[in-house]
């Protein structure tokens, strides 16, 4: 909150005020904030990478501590409040004694470890990390380690085989006729993955190859030529299987967005430092950026293309979609959609309408004007919402009178798109769904077929399914 609300809170004896203008409060932006054990203490982390201790009495500071390179995503205190461990963008978790300020020790993932835990005894903790691993270590008591150091045994890896998989990448084209999808297995210590890429009109394969690193992400061009992989912070470009380029920071923080547009041309993507992205793609399959979008004030999650190109939308954890000009690339207008995160983008084929979804359980579909600008914004003309859980994907059909959505709670709704009422709906409970639900959040992509009968998703083998709703056509739900 800013200076004035947190003075109002003050007045209201609420919250003791947390180093407010003093030279003692945090640079930039917080992060997390929590109490101890006892409520008698509380600690913060921030963007600028340190961690402060305040009394939760009067506000005052207790430490400072100053170690990590980079911004700090969590913290937490152990059961007996004598220490901290915080998880940073730097790729460590580092442990301080609350009581000297001192850092005891720190241990270390390929990524961003972005979450932290105690066990309720205090001697093992556990860690998990954009490389897609998560740990456990323990207090290690053995006589031939070293001896303690700073109060604290030296800790050592108690499950380092354990990991999975972030997600199982699948991505759809956008006419959904040609989908990509993994298989994974393992491969020695690593797990590897069988990426087919094919149609799924008729089914033929196109072309597969083997991907050696983690995937959160995946997008696939029309002809499915190109695929795009995003992890973490890094982006990778193959064609027809063979890697042509990795950037390895295309974002300052994790992508959570990434989409083509209509001709192919050009790339967008969405990231946790608040930016989206315009890149294309060269002869060389070389990734070329295009245009860096500011103005989300938090995360960018959903990200597309208007059909013929003018225009981009871009959806965020700041409740707004924002519409961009592809030819200036200036902001056109700034829509507040949702009372929740913006989780879905998507234009109808005409280009007359746009949908946007969110964690506020609604579905939202709105009228584009030829030029919208501030004074001439889109106006809502739909709102399909008490839907008890989060769309995680969303789209339109290719007539525009019908508008398909993915909740989180394991159920597919098409609902008509000028009534908002459902016509047919699928819950999915023969299969396990989880991966299928982790995958559309990270793609954001569902493909329907021309009867609005049918989805093409992934069960948690990876393996391409065909779900029918209900064996109900788009016909024969206007009868109903």
């Amino acid at each position: 909150t800013d200076d004035e609300t947190q003075e109002e809170l003050a007045e209201m004896g609420l919250m003791p005020r947390l180093g407010m203008d003093s030279p003692d409060k945090h640079r930039s932006y917080v992060k997390h904030i929590l109490w101890d054990n006892d409520s008698k203490r509380m600690a913060s982390c921030g963007v600028d990478g340190t961690i402060k201790l305040w009394s939760a009495r009067n506000g005052m500071l207790l430490r400072n501590f100053v170690g990590h390179e980079k911004e700090v995503w969590q913290i937490t205190f152990s059961p007996d409040n004598k220490t901290i461990l915080s998880c940073s963008l730097d790729n460590t978790a580092r442990m301080w004694n609350t009581g000297s300020g001192d850092e005891l020790f720190r241990i270390s993932h390929l990524d961003t470890i972005h979450w932290g835990a105690f066990m309720h005894d205090g001697r093992r903790f556990a860690t998990c990390s954009h490389d897609g691993f998560f740990k456990v270590w323990e207090k290690d008591d053995k006589k031939h380690m070293k001896k303690a150091s700073r109060g604290w045994p030296r800790v050592r890896e108690l499950l380092p085989k354990i990991a999975r998989m972030r997600a199982v990448p699948c991505a759809l084209s956008l006419d959904g006729r040609i989908c990509c999808y993994a298989l994974p297995r393992a491969h020695g210590s690593e797990m590897s993955q069988t990426i087919t890429v094919g149609h799924t009109v008729h089914g033929q394969e196109l072309y597969r190859f083997k991907l050696l690193v983690p995937v959160d992400m995946a997008a696939v061009s029309a002809e499915g030529d190109t695929v795009v992989f995003c992890y973490g912070m890094v982006m990778r470009v193959f064609v027809r299987g063979v890697l042509s380029c990795e950037v390895r920071k295309a974002h300052r923080a994790a992508i959570v967005e990434v989409r083509f547009s209509e001709d192919g041309a050009l790339l967008a993507t969405g990231g946790d430092d608040t930016v989206a992205k315009v890149w294309r793609i060269d002869e060389d399959g070389q990734l070329i950026l295009v245009k860096r979008l500011r103005g989300h004030i938090s995360s960018v999650k959903a990200t597309c293309f208007s059909p013929n190109g003018k225009i981009l939308a871009s959806g965020g954890a700041d409740l707004c979609v924002k519409l961009w000009s592809t030819s200036s690339w200036k902001n056109l207008v700034t829509v507040k959609a949702h009372d929740n995160f913006v989780t879905v983008v998507a234009f109808d084929a005409p280009g007359l309408k746009f949908l946007s979804a969110g964690d506020d359980q609604t579905v939202r579909v709105w009228h584009l004007p030829r030029k919208p600008t501030p004074r001439n914004p889109p106006k809502e003309i739909l709102r399909i919402q008490d839907l008890q859980s989060t769309v995680i994907a969303a789209d339109f059909s290719e007539d525009g009178s019908r508008v398909v959505g993915v909740l989180a709670g394991k159920q597919i709704f098409v609902w008509h798109a000028t009534t908002g009422t459902a016509l047919v709906w699928w819950q999915f409970s023969p299969f396990d769904t989880t991966v299928f639900a982790d995958s559309l959040w990270r793609t954001g992509q569902l493909a329907l077929n021309d009867h609005l009968n049918a989805a093409i998703v992934t069960d948690s083998a990876g393996n391409t399914l065909t779900f029918a709703l209900l064996g109900i056509t788009a016909a024969d739900a206007d009868k109903q």
